[in-house]
């Protein structure tokens, strides 16, 4: 514990770590998203770079995420009440959102490259990226989804 001016804090564990730093891929590839899209629609390959470097560095955000992941998993089987088929459903599809991720993180790379170049193709890869940044927003969405059902049993109770 650390005192500070009055304040009374504590060291963060794995745990919370992970629950502070997992928001930035999900946020982050639905902010790049945006931004594509836009630079899609207005034709812009400046806003499009700009989507590519965005998913790039979401891209890398997933590594802490997946390591504190790996780390809060660890700590989380020694509490008690914790579901560990919760656990691993999360994990498996952490795996997916974390490869989908890093592909569409090295293929914002080659999108940025085609932009520069004013390749041909570039329009079109735009799309392919998009359609493969929907996807993982996908997995990583329901990635934080099961997360949440890990501690937060009020999300997936049936309503009265």
């Amino acid at each position: 514990m650390i005192i500070c001016l009055g304040f009374k804090f504590t060291i963060m564990n794995d745990i919370h770590t992970h629950l502070i730093i997992n928001h930035f891929p999900i946020i982050g590839a639905i902010f790049a998203m945006i931004v594509l899209l836009s630079g899609i629609f207005i034709r812009s390959e400046l806003i499009k770079r700009m989507a590519y470097g965005l998913f790039l560095v979401t891209a890398l955000s997933v590594l802490p995420t997946k390591n504190s992941g790996e780390k809060a998993e660890h700590n989380l089987k020694k509490a008690i009440d914790v579901n560990e088929k919760m656990i691993e459903e999360h994990e498996e599809m952490a795996d997916i959102g974390f490869w989908s991720l890093l592909i569409l993180g090295f293929l914002s790379v080659i999108g940025f490259y085609l932009s520069i170049k004013e390749n041909g193709i570039s329009g079109i890869f735009a799309i392919v990226i998009l359609i493969i940044a929907t996807v993982s927003v996908i997995y990583l969405w329901k990635t934080g989804e099961s997360g949440g059902k890990i501690r937060h049993t009020e999300t997936y109770l049936p309503t009265p």
